[in-house]
């Protein structure tokens, strides 16, 4: 009797197994490609300063810092989107012909404003780092905004699901086989997130010097679209 019924599980088992494998399953890739000008403007500001005393570079990084963040603020950039990070303060070295020796202390931390882009903003940062006083060089970065994120993520599933039902429509229709439910349904993210494709027109940007208004420095800012690539994976069970 326990061998019958030892027999019929595996049986069963088998059946069951069979069946699965030869369950009839269509899968197609739905593609959405998006493309997003960022609306995000970042610019870092690494400020640096040396002394042969801890105590007086500690003293200079901390207070040229200061009057540059209060210029930013006074020259109209808002101070919730000016941060600072990467502080660092380190014994200098150089080479003599004794060896390597001591030469003071040097200092750094990085400035960054996050805000949102526009030729006025970006102005009014450069002419403050016109200064002397803050000629530290800097840079200026893009990104997508948290909308545009959000947006985009929303926008890009939509269209990815789309084509994948019309692809399976298609191919139902050609090869005459019927869609039923679906078995399962997987939503990723292309290798290629957020390439850099052909730029815009260029955008020309002038620093007027107030000293000598014809004097004019032009930088040629070519704000770059990002290509946002993604896919969802869709299986559906079809019936020939």
């Amino acid at each position: 009797m326990r061998k019958s019924i030892l027999t019929f599980i595996i049986l069963a088992l088998s059946l069951t197994c069979l069946a699965q494998a030869k369950e009839n399953v269509l899968k197609v890739k739905g593609n959405a490609i998006l493309y997003q000008i960022p609306e995000i403007m970042y610019v870092n500001i690494p400020i640096q300063v040396s002394d042969s005393l801890y105590e007086n570079c500690s003293f200079k990084l901390a207070q040229i810092h200061k009057e540059l963040k209060q210029r930013l603020i006074k020259n109209g950039i808002k101070k919730s989107n000016i941060k600072t990070d990467d502080l660092s303060i380190g014994e200098k070295t150089k080479w003599t012909r004794e060896g390597r020796i001591p030469d003071g202390f040097q200092g750094s931390v990085s400035m960054k404003i996050e805000m949102t882009y526009s030729l006025e903003k970006l102005s009014v940062v450069i002419n403050t780092l016109k200064d002397e006083v803050f000629n530290f060089g800097y840079n200026v970065n893009f990104g997508l905004s948290e909308e545009q994120k959000s947006k985009t993520l929303e926008k890009s599933i939509e269209l990815a699901i789309n084509d994948a039902q019309v692809k399976a429509s298609i191919i139902a229709k050609k090869l005459n086989i019927k869609l039923l439910e679906i078995k399962e349904i997987n939503f990723g993210y292309s290798a290629g997130d957020f390439d850099i494709l052909t730029p815009e027109d260029d955008v020309v940007f002038c620093i007027v010097d107030e000293d000598q208004p014809e004097e004019t420095i032009k930088i040629d800012i070519n704000p770059k679209k990002i290509k946002i690539n993604k896919t969802i994976n869709v299986i559906w069970k079809i019936e020939r």
